[in-house]
Protein backbone atom coordinates (compact mmCIF):
# COMPACT_ATOMS: atom_id res chain seq x y z
CA UNK A 1 0.00 0.00 0.00
CA UNK A 2 1.49 3.27 -0.89
CA UNK A 3 2.11 6.02 1.78
CA UNK A 4 -0.87 8.17 -0.30
CA UNK A 5 -3.38 5.75 0.45
CA UNK A 6 -2.01 4.90 4.27
CA UNK A 7 -2.51 8.38 5.13
CA UNK A 8 -6.13 8.83 3.61
CA UNK A 9 -6.82 5.65 5.24
CA UNK A 10 -5.61 6.86 8.49
CA UNK A 11 -7.95 10.31 7.85
CA UNK A 12 -11.19 8.03 7.24
CA UNK A 13 -10.83 5.30 9.82
CA UNK A 14 -11.59 7.10 12.61
CA UNK A 15 -14.59 9.19 10.91
CA UNK A 16 -16.02 5.94 10.33
CA UNK A 17 -15.29 4.65 13.79
CA UNK A 18 -16.96 7.94 15.31
CA UNK A 19 -19.90 7.28 12.31
CA UNK A 20 -20.74 3.96 13.47
CA UNK A 21 -20.49 4.79 17.48
CA UNK A 22 -22.55 7.50 16.84
CA UNK A 23 -25.43 4.80 14.57
CA UNK A 24 -25.04 2.53 17.78
CA UNK A 25 -25.92 5.24 20.51
CA UNK A 26 -28.69 6.88 18.36
CA UNK A 27 -30.20 3.28 17.71
CA UNK A 28 -29.72 2.42 21.71
CA UNK A 29 -31.20 5.67 22.63
CA UNK A 30 -34.00 5.32 20.30
CA UNK A 31 -34.78 1.90 21.64
CA UNK A 32 -34.87 3.58 25.08
CA UNK A 33 -37.19 6.50 23.60
CA UNK A 34 -39.63 3.78 22.44
CA UNK A 35 -40.11 1.84 25.65
CA UNK A 36 -40.17 4.91 27.69
CA UNK A 37 -43.03 6.20 25.59
CA UNK A 38 -44.56 2.65 25.37
CA UNK A 39 -44.33 2.54 29.78
CA UNK A 40 -46.11 6.19 29.15
CA UNK A 41 -48.73 5.04 27.36
CA UNK A 42 -49.46 2.06 29.00
CA UNK A 43 -49.56 4.05 32.60
CA UNK A 44 -51.85 6.53 30.79
CA UNK A 45 -54.17 4.10 29.91
CA UNK A 46 -54.36 2.25 32.89
CA UNK A 47 -55.06 5.14 34.83
CA UNK A 48 -57.82 5.95 32.34
CA UNK A 49 -59.26 2.42 33.63
CA UNK A 50 -58.84 2.18 37.14
CA UNK A 51 -61.01 5.67 37.06
CA UNK A 52 -63.43 4.43 34.75
CA UNK A 53 -63.24 1.40 36.76
CA UNK A 54 -63.74 3.12 40.17
CA UNK A 55 -66.86 4.82 38.37
CA UNK A 56 -68.61 1.74 37.90
CA UNK A 57 -68.18 0.38 41.28
CA UNK A 58 -69.72 3.46 42.72
CA UNK A 59 -72.00 3.68 40.32
CA UNK A 60 -73.31 0.04 41.44
CA UNK A 61 -72.31 0.85 44.91
CA UNK A 62 -75.08 4.00 44.59
CA UNK A 63 -77.31 1.13 42.96
CA UNK A 64 -77.21 -1.15 45.38
CA UNK A 65 -77.12 0.95 48.61
CA UNK A 66 -81.13 1.84 49.10
CA UNK A 67 -81.27 -2.38 49.59
CA UNK A 68 -79.14 -2.08 52.48
CA UNK A 69 -80.20 1.39 53.75
CA UNK A 70 -83.30 -0.09 54.62
CA UNK A 71 -82.00 -1.87 57.43
CA UNK A 72 -82.20 -5.51 55.77
CA UNK A 73 -79.28 -7.43 55.48
CA UNK A 74 -80.81 -10.39 55.41
CA UNK A 75 -80.50 -13.41 52.64
CA UNK A 76 -83.90 -11.77 50.48
CA UNK A 77 -81.94 -8.12 50.37
CA UNK A 78 -78.21 -10.21 49.67
CA UNK A 79 -80.34 -11.93 47.00
CA UNK A 80 -81.48 -8.51 45.65
CA UNK A 81 -78.07 -7.14 45.69
CA UNK A 82 -76.48 -10.16 43.49
CA UNK A 83 -79.44 -9.83 41.06
CA UNK A 84 -78.75 -5.93 40.42
CA UNK A 85 -75.21 -6.85 39.82
CA UNK A 86 -76.14 -9.41 37.71
CA UNK A 87 -78.00 -7.33 35.81
CA UNK A 88 -75.14 -4.72 35.26
CA UNK A 89 -72.29 -4.74 32.78
CA UNK A 90 -69.93 -2.01 31.38
CA UNK A 91 -68.42 -1.48 28.65
CA UNK A 92 -67.41 -4.10 25.91
CA UNK A 93 -66.30 -7.30 28.49
CA UNK A 94 -67.30 -5.50 31.94
CA UNK A 95 -68.82 -7.24 34.29
CA UNK A 96 -69.65 -7.83 38.19
CA UNK A 97 -68.56 -11.03 40.53
CA UNK A 98 -69.06 -11.37 43.88
CA UNK A 99 -67.12 -13.49 46.57
CA UNK A 100 -67.84 -13.83 49.60
CA UNK A 101 -64.46 -13.67 52.38
CA UNK A 102 -63.55 -17.48 51.84
CA UNK A 103 -63.34 -17.12 48.22
CA UNK A 104 -66.84 -18.77 47.46
CA UNK A 105 -68.46 -17.43 44.56
CA UNK A 106 -71.96 -15.98 45.19
CA UNK A 107 -72.22 -14.06 41.46
CA UNK A 108 -70.67 -14.37 38.04
CA UNK A 109 -72.23 -12.20 35.66
CA UNK A 110 -70.64 -14.11 32.44
CA UNK A 111 -69.61 -17.61 33.74
CA UNK A 112 -72.64 -18.59 36.15
CA UNK A 113 -70.89 -21.81 36.67
CA UNK A 114 -68.59 -20.26 38.99
CA UNK A 115 -71.19 -19.63 41.54
CA UNK A 116 -71.29 -21.84 44.89
CA UNK A 117 -67.46 -23.06 43.64
CA UNK A 118 -64.72 -21.62 45.88
CA UNK A 119 -61.95 -20.58 44.09
CA UNK A 120 -59.57 -19.08 47.09
CA UNK A 121 -56.93 -21.04 46.06
CA UNK A 122 -57.17 -20.36 41.97
CA UNK A 123 -54.29 -19.10 40.12
CA UNK A 124 -54.18 -16.74 36.70
CA UNK A 125 -51.64 -17.91 34.23
CA UNK A 126 -48.98 -15.95 36.13
CA UNK A 127 -49.23 -17.57 39.63
CA UNK A 128 -51.30 -14.75 41.01
CA UNK A 129 -53.90 -16.37 43.76
CA UNK A 130 -56.73 -14.35 41.71
CA UNK A 131 -59.32 -14.34 44.35
CA UNK A 132 -56.95 -13.88 47.62
CA UNK A 133 -55.74 -11.00 46.09
CA UNK A 134 -59.18 -9.50 45.12
CA UNK A 135 -60.41 -10.32 48.83
CA UNK A 136 -57.22 -8.70 49.91
CA UNK A 137 -58.05 -5.29 48.11
CA UNK A 138 -61.18 -5.41 49.09
CA UNK A 139 -60.65 -5.55 52.47
CA UNK A 140 -58.33 -2.72 52.80
CA UNK A 141 -61.31 -0.10 51.27
CA UNK A 142 -60.50 -0.02 47.72
CA UNK A 143 -57.62 -1.29 45.37
CA UNK A 144 -57.33 -2.14 41.85
CA UNK A 145 -56.03 -5.32 40.70
CA UNK A 146 -54.30 -6.68 37.79
CA UNK A 147 -55.58 -10.57 36.53
CA UNK A 148 -55.47 -12.96 34.16
CA UNK A 149 -58.85 -14.05 33.51
CA UNK A 150 -60.00 -16.35 30.63
CA UNK A 151 -64.02 -14.41 29.99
Amino acid sequence: MQLKHKIVALGILPLVLAIAVICALVISLNRQLGDQQAQLIEDSILASKRAELKNYVEMAKSLIAPLYDDGHGDARAQQQVLEELRKLSFGINGYFFVYDHEGRSLMHARQSELVGQYLWDMKDPHGLPVIQALLQSAQSGEGFQRYAWNK
